[in-house]
């Protein structure tokens, strides 16, 4: 009794931990965008300062292209270099766990009792959500004259939200990774008339027969391998 216990507390740690890291893979591109955005907003600023610098010094210096890429590298902060790694992996992750998910999980059939309704909701907000920092950077720039600091404590409270929002409010586990890889997300009820989320690359369902054999990723996450 008391190891099936430590068995089933063990499944549902792991079962929380890939949840987790399946969130922060669909949040992943939006820290990347972020921090490119971010670093080459503070690297345009300190090279258009060298490059003023330089001409009060001498007029007629003419800066080499390894110069100007170095001052552009150099520029962006380690902090920033880190954050785009480590949401490389997450994301690399997040695509591979599909992968792997699809050439090794065992399929089982399902009987739906009615045709799954389709639910690209909230992979398409979150997927605009990933466009706030270009669109941010060219506002601020052009228009409002914000500052970086301000600019990234504003992105780093749009990323806190949404991964927030995602880890407690996105029930039909909406990707935009997946969502532009060709999959969507639907709705659809079994027999006992459970409820699951279900990814496929069928975008309308005719009928609830279309939806044959499955492979749950999570306890209510389904894809279609009809």
């Amino acid at each position: 009794m008391f190891f099936t216990v430590i068995n089933i507390i063990k499944k549902e740690m792991i079962n929380t931990f890939q949840r987790l890291l399946y969130i922060l893979g669909t949040i992943s591109p939006y820290a990347i965008i972020t921090s490119i955005c971010y670093g080459g907003r503070i690297s345009y600023s300190v090279y258009a300062k060298w490059i003023e610098e330089s001409n009060e010094i001498n007029v007629n210096a003419v800066s080499t292209k390894c110069q100007k890429i170095s001052v552009i590298i150099s520029a962006v902060p380690g902090y920033v270099w880190i954050i785009i790694a480590v949401s490389a992996i997450l994301l690399i992750y997040h695509i591979l766990f599909l992968k792997i998910s699809l050439n090794n999980l065992p399929q089982m059939d399902f009987h739906a009792n009615k045709s799954p309704e389709e639910n690209d909701g909230f992979a398409k907000v979150l997927g605009f959500v990933y466009l706030l920092p270009i669109i941010e950077w060219i506002l601020t720039e052009k228009i409002f004259n914000v500052s970086e600091q301000a600019s990234g404590w504003f992105l780093l409270i749009i990323g806190i939200l949404a991964f927030f929002v995602s880890l407690f409010a996105n029930k039909s586990y909406g990707s935009p990774v997946y969502w532009i890889m060709g999959y969507h997300f639907h709705t659809i009820q079994a027999d006992k008339s459970k409820s699951y989320v279900l990814m496929s690359r069928i975008k309308h369902f005719r009928n609830k027969d279309q939806v044959k054999r499955t492979i749950r990723l999570f306890e209510d996450l389904l894809i279609d391998v009809s």
